[in-house]
């Protein structure tokens, strides 16, 4: 088995995905792989020796208030290598999702939260749709999610 390192998700996460050895990929190469997040794409940023991997697993990239967020390396899995119909999809939810974060705002300033909404991610299946925001402190967001899941019809 040959393991690789891959980029994935708007904040760039890492992950660690496994293939047989006849299936050699290079770097740069677009993949369609599901992680804990959902199916997405990602790029292969090349191919990881035992010694990287360990590496890269010890990172604690942990944020306050997550103490179980998973370390610097997750597990991904491989579905296929990206076809022409999985990188149009993706670049169609990147374009929509501008228009979804401005919408997105819209229903945040009618609930008057103290949150900042930075970026909106969806995933390649559309199955959920993840919201990126500050706050200084924390905010009960609960009504906020559920009128966003009844304005896009999705997972938030």
């Amino acid at each position: 088995m040959r393991m690789y390192l891959t980029i994935f998700g708007k904040p760039r996460y890492l992950g660690s995905v496994e293939v047989d050895d006849e299936l050699v990929l290079e770097k740069g190469a677009r993949l369609l792989i599901e992680s804990s997040r959902g199916v997405e794409t990602a790029v292969v940023a090349g191919e990881l020796t035992e010694k990287q991997e360990a590496l890269y697993r010890s990172i604690d990239n942990r944020q306050e208030g997550q103490p179980n967020a998973d370390a610097g390396l997750r597990n991904v899995t491989l579905i296929r290598l990206a076809q022409t119909e999985d990188l149009r999809r993706d670049e169609s939810n990147r374009v929509e999702e501008n228009q979804v974060l401005v919408k997105a705002r819209e229903v945040l300033g009618r609930h008057s939260l103290d949150m900042k909404l930075v970026d909106v991610e969806y995933m390649n299946d559309r199955k959920k749709l993840f919201l990126y925001f500050t706050s200084e402190q924390r905010v009960d967001f609960r009504a906020y999610v559920r009128d966003l899941a009844r304005e896009f019809k999705t997972r938030i």
